[in-house]
């Protein structure tokens, strides 16, 4: 058997530096993976945050509870004061509907973790909001995607 040569030791330790490369690599993309799962967590857990507190909020108070009901049912008939309100609650579920799209625009969420919410938010608004009302409240927001998933909404509801 022949004595290795400085040749055969620099190839040698150039394959074991590759390996060495490839396999931080792998770590590398393995706690980016990783990285990525946990943000999308906690962008959903946003969400579920958020919504839980309006729901505990309508919960904890019969008279919201009673204003919401009508305002889904016969908007016109609400006074001045409840309607107030009732625009105050839709205009929280739209801050959480924007929210997640935005959080899915910019890779935060992925498409089939959001799209349940997209679900939840198209028939919310369904039964929430007139076009009259969107007109009133929508200059709050930018998003194109919002004004175009909330119109298909309303419009679904027209039909």
């Amino acid at each position: 058997m022949r004595k290795l040569g400085l040749s055969d030791w620099a190839s040698l330790a150039e394959i074991i530096g590759t390996i060495a490369v490839v396999a931080s690599l792998l770590v590398v993309a393995y706690s980016i993976e990783r990285n990525t799962a946990t943000t999308s967590g906690q962008a959903i857990n946003e969400l579920y945050d958020a919504n839980r507190e309006i729901a505990q909020t309508v919960f904890a108070n019969p008279e919201l509870a009673r204003i919401i009901d009508e305002g889904q049912t016969n908007f016109a008939n609400l006074s001045d004061s409840d309607r107030r309100q009732f625009n105050w609650y839709v205009m929280m579920n739209l801050d959480i509907w924007e929210r997640a799209i935005v959080r899915e625009n910019e890779g935060m969420i992925g498409e089939q973790a959001v799209a349940g919410w997209h679900l939840y938010y198209h028939e919310f608004f369904k039964r929430s909001l007139s076009q009259e009302l969107w007109d009133e409240l929508k200059w709050n927001w930018t998003d194109p995607e919002l004004f175009r998933r909330v119109e298909e909404a309303i419009a679904d509801a027209e039909q």
